[in-house]
C-alpha cells in the first residue's frame, strides 16, 4: 500500500482518478487536433483576432524539437499524454507502477511544464502571436502535476 493510499479515502481517490482521466481526455483531443493539423498539413480552426495567430506559432521554428527540424512539438505532446495515460491505467497492474506511478506522473508534468514554458518563452520572444491552446495545455499541466 502506497502512502498516498493509506491516508487518502477510497471515495476520494476514486474521484480523483476519474478527475485525472477527464483532464487526461481534454488534453488529448486538444494535443490530438494539433498533432493531426501539424502532419496532416492542414490549417486550424482558430480565432484570429488581436494576439491570436494559430499560424504563425504553428509554423515557427519553435513548433519542432530540436528547433527547426525536428519531431513536431505537438506530436510530443500527444505521445506524453499517452504514456501518462498508460501509467495511470496500468497503475495497479505491476509493482514498479504500483509503487512509483505518483512520482512518476509528478517528474513527467514537472518536465513537461518546464518544456512548455521554455517554448513559451522562446516564441512569445520571436513572435507577438499566440495560440489558445497553448493556455488551455498550460492550465491542465499545471493542475495534473499540483
Amino acid at each position: 500500500m502506497s502512502a498516498l493510499e493509506a491516508i487518502t479515502p477510497p471515495e476520494t481517490r476514486d474521484r480523483l482518478r476519474m478527475l485525472s482521466f477527464v483532464l487526461l481526455g481534454l488534453a488529448l483531443v486538444v494535443t490530438g487536433y494539433l498533432s493531426y493539423t501539424k502532419l496532416t498539413n492542414t490549417t486550424m480552426v482558430c480565432v484570429e483576432s488581436g494576439v491570436f495567430n494559430c499560424d504563425a506559432v504553428s509554423s515557427s521554428i519553435y513548433a519542432y524539437f530540436p528547433r527547426g527540424t525536428g519531431i513536431p512539438v505537438a506530436v510530443l505532446g500527444f505521445s506524453t499524454w499517452i504514456v501518462m495515460g498508460a501509467i495511470l491505467i496500468f497503475e495497479n497492474r505491476t509493482r514498479f507502477l504500483r509503487d512509483y506511478w505518483s512520482l512518476l506522473l509528478l517528474a513527467i508534468s514537472i518536465f513537461g511544464f518546464l518544456f512548455h514554458c521554455y517554448l513559451s518563452r522562446f516564441s512569445a520572444s520571436c513572435s507577438t502571436a499566440t495560440l489558445p491552446t497553448h493556455l488551455s495545455y498550460s492550465s491542465k499541466r499545471f493542475v495534473r502535476g499540483v
